[in-house]
């Protein structure tokens, strides 16, 4: 029976220490924070301390009266850190003092050991040695404990900076509130409502990874920072940012090949000039910028206690199913990419955010995630390998011209070499050259032969590399054009 008294009475006490919000909406510059309570027998509610920066405030009921005023109910952690700053300041001044007073009878003992020094000098009395003697080991001393004093105040000097950088930052938050009172009936219920920025959250992801497994990790955290003028108890949700578009990988565009337009000078009708600008590009509108689509989502966290400082909440742990592949992008990079694909199953909308890759276990890199909606496609930059080396060569055959036609003949060769110890399957994109005008003709031998080209012109790869040996992919393309005529785009990859 004590025990059970002791733990609800742990339990009250602990809960004391908070002020009860109904919810908490976060965002990720700033709060609103929602409070209820009920009128007392005299018709009076109060509701505070409110941040300093408390804005946009709605109640209820309209007879209410906003005062700023000193905050009785600092929170524990913010007077933690005014008392370790107090605490330093008092001891720097302690040891300044001490040094002050140091100093002081360094001079006094300094002058008189000058004055005694004149005088012996001119007439020498009994025991004038000792006495000088005595003298000097007194100014010794002080000196000692001066530069001991120096030293001990050298070694504080970098904690009490520390100590009043932390205070000042949240000095003008605590210190200082407002506070509202309502005038309503007695039992009433009144809500009362406002927006603050003392409130911020941030989202940031850790990627767990084995190169020998088809699934990843993910692990979402939310770093609230609190510096409310008191410790909060309520709801917590959390609202993410707009879904934004991010391409991670590089971008890998089509290859077009087009006609030369020529176009007269004026003043000199007789000349023309050879004008490189491809036909789409003359009156194309600027693309809309793609977005994700999905739910806009609001991540609730619960009931929890936000305390004053940083509060690490963890969101969610999901293994995500998908597939680990290597990609090779060679027109545009060297570099081998291991890449997962799959989908955002983890239940949330995955806001923009940091975040940081451990592949078994080890960190390899930070990066930004794009914001994912709800079962959207998810694609993760895991890592680049460096044990893969790949070389692309560009070549031109040959350039002919006939009694109708001209043609170039070229050619694109990609090596791609394993030196790790494990063999692993490489997906390559090579863009296939793409004749926007009708008139260029276009003639391919692939060894090997794609898999598969989409739209874009785009050639997909798949390549099983064994460990310490390569695989070669050799492309020629045969281009015929009008005779007379010249073509563009042809060295673009």
């Amino acid at each position: 029976m004590k025990k059970i008294a002791f733990f609800l009475w742990m339990v009250s006490w602990l809960v004391a220490g908070f002020v009860t919000a109904r919810k908490v909406e976060i965002y990720p510059g700033g709060a609103r924070v929602y409070y209820v309570k009920k009128a007392d027998a005299h018709g009076k509610v109060s509701f505070g301390p409110l941040p300093a920066d408390a804005s946009e405030i709605i109640c209820s009921h309209p007879d209410f009266s906003i005062e700023e005023g000193l905050n009785p109910q600092i929170p524990e952690r913010a007077l933690k850190i005014k008392e370790e700053f107090q605490k330093l300041r008092v001891k720097d001044n302690s040891l300044k003092a001490r040094m002050e007073s140091l100093y002081t009878r360094h001079a006094f003992y300094s002058e008189a050991l000058k004055n005694l020094s004149t005088s012996f000098s001119q007439k020498p009395v009994t025991g004038w040695e000792k006495l000088l003697e005595k003298f000097s080991s007194r100014v010794s001393s002080i000196r000692e404990e001066i530069e001991k004093l120096k030293k001990e105040r050298e070694n504080l000097k970098p904690r009490l900076e520390l100590a009043r950088k932390r205070w000042k930052r949240i000095k003008s938050r605590v210190e200082r509130a407002k506070f509202v009172e309502v005038r309503a009936n007695p039992g009433d219920s009144v809500f009362l409502s406002f927006n603050t920025a003392s409130i911020s959250y941030r989202f940031f992801y850790r990627v767990n990874v084995s190169l020998n497994a088809s699934k990843v990790t993910m692990e979402a955290f939310s770093r609230i920072t609190s510096f409310l003028p008191v410790d909060i108890r309520g709801e917590t949700l959390l609202l993410p940012e707009r879904p934004s578009f991010y391409i991670p990988l590089p971008r890998q565009k089509r290859w077009e090949i087009y006609l030369k337009k020529t176009y007269p000078v004026k003043g000199r009708p007789k000349m023309k000039v050879a004008m490189g600008i491809s036909p789409l590009s003359i009156g194309r509108r600027p693309e809309a910028i793609a977005r994700t689509s999905g739910v806009y989502r609001t991540v609730y966290l619960g009931k929890n206690a936000l305390k004053f400082g940083e509060n690490n909440l963890k969101i969610f742990s999901k293994a995500l199913d998908g597939k680990i592949t290597w990609e090779v992008y060679p027109a545009v990079s060297t570099r081998v990419f291991v890449v997962f694909r799959g989908e955002n199953n983890t239940g949330f909308h995955l806001p923009s955010a940091r975040v940081l890759y451990f592949i078994d276990g080890v960190f390899t890199r930070a990066d930004s995630l794009p914001s994912v909606a709800e079962n959207q496609k998810l694609t993760l930059t895991l890592a680049v390998d460096p044990n893969f080396k790949v070389k692309y060569r560009r070549k031109t055959l040959e350039r002919n011209q006939g009694i109708m036609k001209s043609g170039i003949l070229i050619e694109r060769e990609v090596n791609v070499i394993n030196g790790g110890e494990k063999e692993r399957e490489v997906h390559v994109y090579i863009p296939i050259p793409y004749p926007v005008d009708r008139e260029i003709k276009l003639k391919a031998q692939m060894f090997l032969p794609p898999i598969s080209v989409n739209r874009d012109k785009i050639g997909f790869w798949k390549l099983r590399i064994k460990a310490g040996r390569e695989k070669k992919i050799n492309l020629k393309f045969k281009l015929t054009f009008p005779k007379g005529k010249e073509i563009s785009g042809v060295d673009s990859f």
